[in-house]
């Protein structure tokens, strides 16, 4: 008998961020659908080649997005749809898309199961959690 993993839904998170309170639930892409979307990055050579690329990555991320409760303006539901993703300003937008993009990539480093008594661990109270924590070996943006 196989193993089949489960599909998971993520929580984008923007805590500390402008876009806090923003609630977006995704599914992850497949391999091949991401390394589709890492090949397009490098081949654009125009204006309108990197519109083109930008609309692909658009499209594909909005396959998974599960729910949002995005409103523009206030109060106004966005669709979950390129035409309404487009009303965002580019900065919101490559906001969201890499929070998706990160949620897919990132290792959990949470691996054990909870504690069935609900206790906190001694690693936690002495706040040793955090320092085995595997950071990123990749360099971004500033």
């Amino acid at each position: 008998m196989g193993f089949t993993p489960d599909m998971p839904v993520y929580k984008l998170n923007f805590k500390d961020t402008e876009l806090d309170g923003l609630i977006v639930r995704t599914n992850p892409c497949t391999i091949e659908e991401w390394n589709e979307m890492l090949r397009g990055q490098g081949e654009q050579k125009n204006g309108r080649e990197v519109a083109d690329a930008n609309d692909k990555a658009t499209e594909k991320f909005l396959q998974y997005v599960v729910s949002w409760n995005l409103e523009i303006p206030a109060g106004t539901p966005v669709p979950i749809t390129v035409e309404g993703f487009n009303k965002l300003g580019t900065r919101h937008g490559a906001m969201i898309i890499t929070a998706w993009q990160r949620a897919m990539t990132e290792v959990p480093t949470n691996s054990r199961p909870e504690s069935s008594s609900g206790e906190v661990s001694q690693e936690q109270q002495l706040g040793l959690v955090s320092s085995s924590e595997s950071l990123p070996s990749w360099n971004e943006p500033n």
